[in-house]
This record gives structure tokens, C-alpha cells and sequence, in this order.
């Protein structure tokens, strides 16, 4: 599995539309293969940071993901609102229990 966790820093205003591009962006790839999730999050105390998990049941599919379409359209409508570079962590993972 991978598991993958983006920080985004917008303004307060850019945010919201952040909001709205990624809530399009989340649709399409939840119906994606294998793709287990797929959420993003507003920081309430910092104004303007947005985190996004992802959690996809093989490399594959995360590979799959990151050469879509879909991939390139998010980059490219969201980080020109970006105040600064995001920062990704990948994890390999395996289910505990």
C-alpha cells in the first residue's frame, strides 16, 4: 500500500478555491483502481494550509495515478494559488491487522 500525505500552504482566500478544484480532483480519483482514499483537510487554526491524504492499495495504482491526467490537471490548477512549494511524504505500508 501507499500512503501519501501532501501539506499546501494558499492564502486564506485561495484555499477555498483549492477547496473546490480538489473536491472535483477527489470524485475522479476515488474512482480510480485501487485507490482506497482520498481526502483533504483545512487547517482551522492555520488560515490557508490544506493537507491531503491518499491511500492506495499498490505502487501500481499510485504509479497509475501519478501519470494520469487527472495528476497533471490538479498540479496544474492548483499550484499557481500556492504561497510556497508542498511537501509530499510517500510511505510503503502494510495493513496491521
Amino acid at each position: 500500500m501507499k500512503i501519501v500525505t501532501v501539506s499546501a500552504r494558499f492564502t486564506p482566500e485561495n484555499s477555498l478555491v483549492a477547496v473546490n478544484i480538489l473536491g472535483t480532483i477527489q470524485e475522479e480519483a476515488r474512482s480510480m483502481d485501487n485507490c482506497l482514499c482520498y481526502d483533504f483537510y483545512l487547517d482551522p487554526i492555520e488560515k490557508g494550509m490544506l493537507f491531503i491524504n491518499q491511500n492506495w492499495g499498490s505502487p501500481e495504482a499510485f504509479e497509475a495515478y501519478r501519470s494520469s491526467d487527472l495528476f497533471n490537471r490538479m498540479i496544474r490548477e492548483l499550484k499557481p494559488l500556492m504561497i510556497a512549494a508542498p511537501e509530499t511524504n510517500i510511505y510503503e505500508a502494510e495493513r496491521a491487522a
